[in-house]
């Protein structure tokens, strides 16, 4: 099988998953969604008229009602979506750690939900803040202490996300590394 590798800037990124999320939404009948992910300047006070053009585009090409839409488990949500839907499930959770390396609440802190077919895209940082073997540096938080995590956003239940590490003269020895909620594995680095 081929292989490819591309390498994108913070803010090609984000127009990526821009252009996922409005691919999965049109794939999902959900067209005025997919609309809000253009670049297209809509006022306001023309919202609602988007909403019930959309409304009724979908359901002349669908049969779909108002308020409506197919789900990504419905067999009208094709395989190529699928695929996407997928990518774009890393690429956002990749980026939400990146950005907050700490954590937070919601979707995008989740695991990708896979449902296609292929296996799950990976990604890694390239620029100097990440190590040749895919650790994020980090300077130490104002107690001193490190909080690091690996950049790995193709995960599934068993691999290991860095939690915490131990720092010794400057620098990181051991790394806590979840596998489960409740199950941790120390590295010695």
């Amino acid at each position: 099988m081929k292989r490819y590798k591309i390498d994108l800037n913070g803010e090609q990124l984000q127009v990526l998953l821009k252009a996922l999320e409005a691919y999965n939404r049109l794939c999902l009948a959900q067209f005025d969604y997919a609309i809000e992910q253009s670049t297209i300047d809509i006022p306001v006070d023309k919202m609602q008229d988007l909403k019930d053009l959309c409304d009724e585009i979908k359901m002349r090409l669908t049969g779909l009602p108002k308020n409506s839409s197919y789900g990504i488990g419905s067999k009208k949500y094709t395989e190529p979506a699928r695929i996407a839907h997928d990518i774009y499930e890393v690429l956002r959770n990749y980026r939400a750690w990146d950005d907050r390396p700490e954590g937070g609440v919601g979707v995008d802190f989740s695991p990708p939900y896979k449902i296609g077919a292929e296996p799950l895209v990976t990604i890694k940082r390239t620029d100097s803040d990440v190590t040749d073997d895919g650790w994020l540096r980090k300077k130490p938080d104002e107690d001193g202490k490190y909080q690091i995590k690996m950049p790995q956003a193709s995960h599934t239940p068993n691999d290991v996300v860095v939690k915490k590490g131990i720092v010794i003269n400057g620098k990181v020895k051991v790394a806590l590394s979840a596998i489960t909620d409740d199950l941790y594995l120390w590295k010695k680095l």
